[in-house]
């Protein structure tokens, strides 16, 4: 499958948990909770609304928000432009796909649209697995995987394929035992949907700027869907959770998961663009035409973007 645009490198079921609404509200700032939360909600997801729709392609779509790092590493005056793209890609593992990308910053300009029949390999190829150990190797491959962006890889994963339920149980047992993380509560992505994040620092042996970002998914706490990845810079100091991401001081990349499902060709849905927010709030929660809580009336409207790092290994 070639670059979707510069990307990165059997549980029994469980009763469905009955999230609790957050105590805050977008434009709040979110809790601080212990990783080990991310065990329970692993424990308790349930499956998505398109898990009961098969078919031959995993389709996922996506919307990003880029803007380049300060050179030096001084802060601009003022957030500098993001650049906007709206991503889709057919996936199957038998040698289909399709990709396209669309540049939202100029018109809604058809960049790329492109098949091809002969897959190149992935680490997450073939069949998913549900182990917190084995979900990791798939996603760095086999050692020595150092210098691995393992949740770049994880919002790549997230962006390439329709995740089933025993895997994203296991993504979210791996990132609860993984160092250095802070969990939060009561996040919300763009759109007004609640999740709960995961952040972490990424030091790359690149040269300044690039040499060092902080990482953030925020994912669903009831089916355990990514719904938005970011990259900013750790020394960017404390967003106003007020302002949409793609406004805050610091930031590098903002991908908004908005549509996944399964489909039987390459050509549904048709290549479109996003309805683009050029506002610096956040949307209220529950405006989002993906809303969480919407998802069962409308099993079609999900969404998905990619992260902004090539690793060797990784298709491209």
């Amino acid at each position: 499958m070639p670059n979707l645009s510069r990307q990165a490198r059997s549980d029994a079921a469980a009763p469905a948990l009955t999230v609790p609404a957050p105590a805050t509200a977008p434009g709040s700032a979110a809790a601080s909770v212990p990783a080990a939360r991310l065990l329970q909600v692993a424990d308790h997801l349930s499956a998505a609304p398109y898990e009961a729709h098969p078919g031959r392609f995993d389709y996922v779509e996506t919307r990003r928000w880029e803007t380049d790092p300060p050179a030096g590493g001084t802060a601009p005056a003022s957030p500098p432009s993001a650049s906007v793209r709206h991503l889709a890609a057919w996936t199957d593992n038998q040698g289909s796909g399709r990709s396209y990308e669309l540049d939202e910053t100029h018109g809604c300009t058809l960049e790329r649209d492109e098949s091809w029949t002969q897959p190149e390999a992935a680490p997450w190829d073939g069949p998913l697995s549900s182990d917190p150990h084995a979900v990791r190797r798939q996603l760095l491959g086999p050692p020595p995987n150092t210098g691995i962006d393992l949740f770049g890889q994880i919002s790549e994963l997230f962006a390439a394929r329709v995740v089933p339920l025993p895997t994203r149980r296991g993504v979210l047992r791996m990132l609860a035992g993984h160092p250095h993380t802070v969990v939060r509560e009561g996040a919300f992505d763009s759109s007004g949907r609640a999740g709960i994040t995961v952040t972490t620092t990424v030091t790359t042996p690149a040269p300044p700027p690039y040499d060092s970002y902080e990482r953030t998914l925020t994912f669903d706490p009831a089916i355990g869907d990514l719904l938005a990845a970011g990259s900013t810079d750790p020394d960017a100091g404390a967003a106003d959770p007020t302002v949409a991401p793609w406004h805050r001081p610091g930031l590098r990349t903002y991908t908004e998961y908005l549509d996944r499902r399964h489909t039987n060709n390459r050509s549904t849905p048709q290549p479109r663009c996003s309805e683009h927010e050029h506002s610096t709030a956040l949307r209220p929660a529950g405006t989002s035409r993906t809303a969480t809580h919407d998802q069962a009336a409308n099993a079609t409207d999900f969404t998905v973007l990619v992260e902004d790092t090539t690793y060797l290994g990784v298709r491209r």
